[in-house]
């Protein structure tokens, strides 16, 4: 079907898309332009303010476009300036083989749910949502309707975090095309401008992640930040891949990708699902760490490990996420050191470790989930662990073979902390056979473990450093103050 000005009206965000979109319509700033064979595909590059232009294309069934701006509207303008050359001069278009991007995306875009539309779909789900309200009036089923318009939203948000993934493909490739050491200058705004896209997406979880890899480039020493940016885009890529091909992974590797996507499950929900793991016993508060997100909230954790532990998991994870204005007031479970007696309810994960803590049905036969659990500060004594560093190094990797984007997780292992010639603090088994380095910021809270030998610590990992939570060492327990 061929393009004309009224449909792109109809397809622009806003008028002012429309003025913009005009203004571009200028040879100079089209290097070029082309079309399929079929007249179905229009693609070409537009020269913005950067040194390397825009690139889309539009799909002329529905008027359905990509580009590689950094707009936050869709169809952006320059979208729409393809579309209008289209209209006004059709013999600019060059015919030509469809490039692989522009391939690569269609084929992406065939996959979705959107492929089942045509040119009057916008105007189809409006009459499709007026005749679902009018059924609902007529048949008063009111949760049935409540049920379809979840079914609807659910599947409107799936096919807007997939057009948000082809957005984070490109970005990543534009990323890779301009060079890692291009990446500081502008490391800041390019992950926000990543990150809102991928927001309106509704891609939340991805959006936080890829606005986060900015500030955490910079904190990175300067010797590693290629190599931790090119792991992160990396992991990103294959989270997208994940997400696209979710239906071929098992069960709890799905629910991680989708959780890692922005997708979340009521407590409710967890509660009564039959494939949650759950874990009764009593649980030591390693560490209660707070950490503000790029979208305001703070992401305040309780580190949790077994003091007995008979069965995996042996160590977990609270979290909730509290804004900015209220996290001073926000208190955790327990106070450091405390012993809590209770249930978990594991989140299904590949590697559960995320949970949700619910009373011991001893202390509460009638109502067990809206109880708190007891806490017993007592003496503080921190669990002690029979692996040593080197095994638990090597179970790390299987885990992160399981779960490739597992990010900052507990590592616990027996260890002898150590000063290298520099003054840096290390952590080795006790044939000195395998370190790991201390993260440079909490070295003064590790002083006082040097020299203590071999002790049993518990703490986080990111696949380079070790920050200890804490430890159980010959003169008592220790734990980390700095958090």
């Amino acid at each position: 079907m061929e393009v004309t000005l009224e449909r792109i009206e109809e397809v622009a965000p806003d008028q002012a898309s429309l003025n913009a979109a005009k203004k571009l319509v200028q040879p100079a700033k089209w290097p070029s332009l082309f079309a399929d064979a079929g007249g179905t595909l229009l693609w070409g590059e537009c020269q913005g303010s950067g040194s390397t232009p825009y690139r889309m294309a539009v799909a002329l069934r529905d008027l359905g476009a990509k580009c590689s701006c950094p707009s936050r509207k869709f169809p952006c303008k320059h979208s729409l300036a393809l579309m209008w050359w289209r209209v006004e001069q059709p013999e600019r278009f060059a015919v030509g083989e469809v490039p692989e991007w522009v391939a690569l995306w269609l084929s992406r875009r065939k996959s979705t749910p959107s492929e089942a539309g045509s040119d009057a779909a916008p105007k189809a789900a409006k009459s499709a949502r007026r005749a679902a309200a009018a059924a609902v009036a007529a048949t008063d089923q009111p949760a049935a309707a409540s049920a379809a318009s979840q079914a609807r939203h659910r599947a409107a948000r799936e096919q807007s975090i997939l057009a948000g993934l082809d957005e984070l493909d490109q970005w990543i490739a534009d990323q890779l095309e301009q060079g890692l050491g291009a990446f500081a200058p502008r490391a800041t705004e390019q992950c926000r401008v990543a990150s809102r896209r991928l927001a309106d997406a509704k891609a939340t979880g991805l959006s936080v992640r890829v606005e986060a890899l900015g500030p955490r480039y910079f904190a990175t020493p300067e010797s590693r930040r290629n190599g931790m940016l090119l792991q992160e885009l990396g992991g990103l890529h294959l989270l997208a891949e994940a997400y696209r091909r979710q239906d071929e992974l098992p069960p709890p590797l799905r629910n991680d990708v989708r959780r890692l996507l922005g997708w979340t499950t009521r407590r409710a929900d967890l509660l009564a699902s039959s494939d949650a793991d759950r874990a009764r016993g009593t649980w030591c508060v390693l560490a209660t760490p707070r950490t503000t997100q790029p979208d305001r909230l703070v992401r305040c954790e309780t580190w949790l490990a077994a003091v007995a532990p008979e069965a995996a998991p042996h160590h977990a994870v609270l979290v909730d996420h509290v804004p900015a204005s209220g996290a001073s007031s926000w208190l955790p479970p327990a106070p450091r050191g405390a012993q809590i007696r209770g249930e978990l309810v594991f989140h299904p994960s590949a590697l559960p470790c995320s949970a949700i803590l619910v009373a011991d049905e001893a202390s509460t036969a009638e109502a067990p989930t809206a109880q708190a659990p007891t806490a017993e500060v007592g003496e503080p004594s921190v669990p002690r662990t029979a692996v040593a560093l080197r095994e638990a190094l090597a179970d790390d990797h299987r885990r992160l073979a399981a779960h490739p984007w597992l990010g900052t997780r507990l590592l616990a292992g027996r260890a002898v902390a150590r000063r290298d010639l520099g003054g840096a603090i290390w952590f080795t088994d006790e044939a000195a056979d395998v370190a790991v380095p201390t993260e440079p910021q909490h070295e003064l809270a590790c002083a006082p473990l040097v020299g203590l030998g071999a002790i049993d610590v518990h703490g986080l990992f990111d696949g380079a450093q070790w920050t200890p939570l804490a430890a159980a060492t010959p003169l008592g327990p220790w734990w980390n103050e700095a958090l």
